[in-house]
């Protein structure tokens, strides 16, 4: 009946305005990135860009830091096709970067929980308790999707 739609309708989510670039910039003020901005700041004057604004070293960290979440996320579902569980069934329907990207790009903060869910902490494999291990075998497919090679040292064939 309608007046029982009523209050479900009600309970659904929210969703957030979007937020403008100057609040966003001042929410970086706020914002502890998982990359420390000393980090940030040494690899940027090792290219040759010096940058006093601390915003702005802190947004290159948390670029750098979805970009860390993305890969390890698509390692994550590669590892699960591999091992063939259940969890990899349900997500070859969708993005493998898709749970990361998104929340990742959500707000400042949001991306770590994306990272440790990703690096094997407990996440649902199919089976409570298991946890995954970060290999090479996994790294490699989602390395080359974003374009990077990697190769193992010939005395490790």
């Amino acid at each position: 009946s309608p007046a029982e739609q009523q209050p479900q309708q009600q309970q659904r989510p929210q969703f957030q305005q979007p937020v403008s670039l100057s609040d966003f910039f001042l929410q970086l003020d706020e914002y502890q990135p998982t990359i420390p901005d000393r980090v940030t700041q040494y690899y940027l004057e090792r290219s040759g860009l010096e940058v006093a604004d601390q915003r702005l070293l802190r947004l290159v960290s948390l670029a750098g830091q979805k970009f860390i979440s993305d890969i390890v996320s698509d390692a994550m579902h590669h590892c699960r096709a591999r091992q063939g569980g259940p969890a990899a069934k349900r997500a070859s329907g969708g993005t493998p970067g898709a749970a990361a990207a998104g929340t990742a790009s959500a707000a400042p903060g949001a991306a770590g929980a994306a990272g440790s869910a990703a690096a094997g902490g407990g996440g649902s494999s199919g089976q409570p308790g298991k946890r995954l291990t970060l290999t090479m075998e996994d790294l490699g497919p989602a390395f080359q999707e974003c374009g990077i090679n990697v190769q193992r040292p010939p005395y490790f064939t």
